[in-house]
């Protein structure tokens, strides 16, 4: 009759543990503890190892619920970041079209009124989103945004516009100057410039900038980029030193194009 009893006391306090587990999982958290407060005078009666092995049977069932609990603060943490980074993005486009509307100061172009285009990357010829019907003409110039010359209009098409880049072997030399230390010749090889023609008695110092001087269809003063390195020795009639343009037609998001 004993065991009864104390079979009938632990079925008892089992099913209460799975009561409280339940309602602990539905979020009835009022009702939970009323549970626990009743049940814990009985619990106290309990030996200590059977007390720990009902602790562990109740986190073993409200696991699920806390599993699911972290789930969506796992969710709720990837869309914040998802939101962190699409901000970021609106913030850099802002910012362009900031400066192509004129609201951050350029010097180098707030006198040329340019029309502006983006760099279309399918193409295999370096192109523009822009062309006859917006006012592109051919020999028109082509510059980032912050003023640096990065090539010229060579065909135009209604809504399209090819662009030559200054890099181009094909593209022709340009007469330019190092501000204070005389001028030479700006030529493309492919992937880079070099500005060279420059006598030994002009200093040729790295960091220096290279601006044109000025010849048809090429206005003076702009900025080509700056000596990134000296290719030629002491010894040699001329000096020859390598561009480096500052920026890349195809990493900017607009150009500007004017003449």
């Amino acid at each position: 009759m004993k065991n009864i009893h104390q079979l009938t006391k632990w079925w008892g306090l089992g099913l209460l543990v799975l009561l409280g587990a339940v309602l602990d999982f539905s979020g009835s958290q009022v009702l939970r503890l009323k549970l626990e407060s009743s049940l814990m005078p009985v619990v106290n009666r309990v030996d200590q190892p059977i007390i720990n092995l009902i602790e562990m049977s109740k986190r073993l069932v409200t696991w699920p619920n806390q599993i699911r609990q972290l789930a969506l603060m796992r969710q709720a943490l990837g869309l914040e970041l998802a939101s962190i980074n699409q901000l970021d993005a609106l913030k850099t486009e802002n910012e362009a079209l900031r400066t192509a509307l004129g609201l951050v100061k350029n010097e180098q172009l707030s006198d040329k009124s340019p029309l502006l285009a983006q760099p279309l990357a399918s193409y295999a010829q370096p192109m523009i989103n822009i062309g006859r019907e917006d006012g592109v003409r051919p020999g028109m110039l082509v510059a980032s945004l912050d003023g640096v010359w990065l090539g010229r209009i060579s065909q135009v098409s209604a809504r399209v516009s090819q662009v030559e880049l200054l890099t181009s072997r094909q593209s022709e030399p340009i007469l330019a100057e190092v501000a204070g230390e005389g001028q030479g010749l700006v030529k493309g090889l492919g992937n880079h410039l070099v500005f060279t023609d420059s006598p030994q008695i002009n200093q040729l110092k790295i960091g220096q900038k290279i601006l044109s001087v000025g010849q048809p269809g090429v206005p003076a003063q702009e900025l080509i980029g700056v000596i990134s390195a000296i290719l030629t020795l002491p010894t040699d009639a001329v000096q020859t030193a390598r561009i480096d343009q500052l920026q890349d037609f195809y990493q900017v998001s607009l150009v500007a194009v004017y003449d």
